[in-house]
């Protein structure tokens, strides 16, 4: 939700990926949450056929801050999981950013990030 900028950030991963192109995903990059939680529902989509039962898929998922008021990605992919049927929790866990590791390190930037382990089920 322009916490980042995920395609500049990752350029080198897309390349390794043949991705030569990489400022055209900066675009695609949803603005807000009822833009996220749709681009969320459609990776879990894709995902389910993509996994065998009962196995894994893990994200790692940033707060984002808007407006001095703090949405946490994580229970929206939980809600977004629970509500489709596809997938379980089984876990997640908070891992602070460090203010070291901060490229601002005062503001509205990202203080936390989730780890979220899910299990395909149903």
């Amino acid at each position: 939700m322009n916490a980042l900028d995920y395609a500049r950030d990752n350029r080198l991963r897309l390349w390794f990926l043949g991705e030569k192109d990489y400022k055209k995903y900066d675009t695609k990059s949803p603005r807000n949450l009822e833009d996220f939680k749709n681009l969320m529902r459609t990776v879990i989509k894709n995902l389910y056929p993509a996994l065998k039962m009962n196995s894994y898929c893990v994200f790692v998922l940033g707060d984002v801050n808007k407006s001095k008021k703090s949405i946490n990605t994580a229970l929206a992919v939980i809600d977004i999981a629970n509500s489709m049927g596809s997938f379980d929790c089984e876990d997640f866990i908070q891992d602070e950013v460090p203010t070291f590791r901060r490229a601002r390190k005062e503001g509205a930037c990202t203080k936390n990030e989730w780890i979220v382990v899910m299990k395909k089920v149903g």
